[in-house]
């Protein structure tokens, strides 16, 4: 009798423990890194996120929602699972970390932003003047206010149209300047060659779409749209578009480029030597093709040379991406949202100046996969 308690007993708790580590390991996220030279891996934290497509299309399976960070060779060291899909986790120059968290109720793919402090405390910054917050970026000032963006939705020339709108927010969440792309940048600089389908339904013309934002050398923005296929330096002071760079009415020449320019992009920086780097989606190359790209900038003669990329045959992501240069010179990319999900390609992927590939990152196929930062 008193075996058949015990016994019960240590079967009921192996059990239970048995479950537990089941459940754990079925939540924990599949990331399988592969490093092909540590000499030249770059130091810092990989920052990245996986997202549920279900929220954007009911085509898919639900899949867990995380926020993640590697270790330099891509190796798991935290993970957390959020309520729904994250975006664009990073941690800024201060410590601070930040992610746009989706607000699943909303038709236009709205969010808020959580910022997690040094010491701990948490609070949520999102739009004050409109009722949509963007999750594409968050730009911080170097005195501690935030640009925020939102997309704007207002009647214009007979059509409803959305537009990117930038608030600058004090540390008390008080909007201290505005800027709004229509108010610079015209419909017919549009090039967009698809319409998500909430925004065809309705009859919205998503004609620029915003998708990143950072600082040039001169402390002025710079802002790429998808949209129109360009990125624009903008004055912070007077909101004035100083020039623009792709699309149909660049003020710059592109040089010795092969696919003669870039579309769709993401993520552009301007590097210590002034240029630029973006992750080029590539929608409209014949055939589609994506990479990073890098040209060198003469504000002077107004031409844009190019100068490196890196690409591999076959990838296409028609949506999201990355691109990275990292103080050792490697450039860190992610490859966003891809066509062919189920290829089983890495979703992360670190290469050399010459173009040499240092570590790769392998997640589950099929997973919602946006950005990724070495910091």
């Amino acid at each position: 009798m008193l075996c058949a308690f015990v016994c019960g007993l240590f079967f009921a708790l192996s059990g239970s423990y048995l479950y537990t580590l089941i459940a754990n390991r079925a939540v924990t996220p599949e990331v399988r890194p592969v490093v092909y030279d540590r000499e030249q891996l770059a130091n810092g934290t990989i920052y990245t996120t996986l997202g549920n497509q279900q929220e954007f299309n009911q085509k898919y399976a639900h899949q867990r929602p995380y926020l993640l960070e590697l270790a330099a060779d891509g190796t798991l060291v935290w993970s957390e699972s959020t309520e729904s899909t994250p975006f664009h986790y990073q941690r800024l120059p201060n410590g601070t970390k930040v992610y746009a968290l989706h607000d699943i109720d909303s038709k236009r793919w709205s969010a808020h932003w959580h910022v997690i402090e040094p010491d701990g405390s948490k609070h949520i910054v999102q739009s004050q003047e409109i009722d949509h917050t963007d999750f594409h970026f968050l730009l911080p000032t170097p005195t501690g206010e935030f640009w925020v963006p939102g997309y704007r939705l207002q009647e214009l020339e007979g059509q409803k149209v959305e537009s990117l709108w930038l608030e600058l927010q004090n540390q008390a969440g008080e909007v201290m300047q505005s800027w709004d792309s229509l108010s610079h940048v015209s419909l017919d600089s549009t090039q967009a060659t698809e319409t998500r389908k909430y925004w065809l339904e309705h009859d919205i013309n998503d004609y620029f779409h915003g998708n990143s934002a950072t600082y040039a050398l001169d402390g002025a923005l710079l802002i790429s749209a998808r949209n129109t296929n360009q990125i624009y330096k903008v004055d912070p002071q007077t909101g004035e578009v100083v020039w623009r760079l792709g699309g149909k009415d660049s003020d710059f020449n592109i040089i010795d480029d092969p696919l003669g320019g870039f579309s769709h992009q993401h993520t552009v920086s301007q590097l210590g030597n002034g240029n630029i780097l973006l992750f080029d989606n590539g929608n409209l190359h014949q055939p589609q093709q994506s990479r990073v790209v890098e040209y060198q900038l003469d504000e002077e003669a107004m031409t844009a040379t190019y100068v490196w990329s890196y690409t591999e045959a076959g990838r296409f992501s028609y949506a999201a991406g990355s691109a990275q240069r990292l103080p050792n010179g490697n450039t860190f990319i992610s490859w966003g949202l891809e066509v062919d999900e189920s290829s089983g390609k890495a979703k992360i992927t670190e290469v050399s100046p010459l173009g040499e590939r240092v570590l790769e990152i392998f997640f589950a196929p099929e997973v919602f996969f946006y950005d990724a930062f070495k910091l």
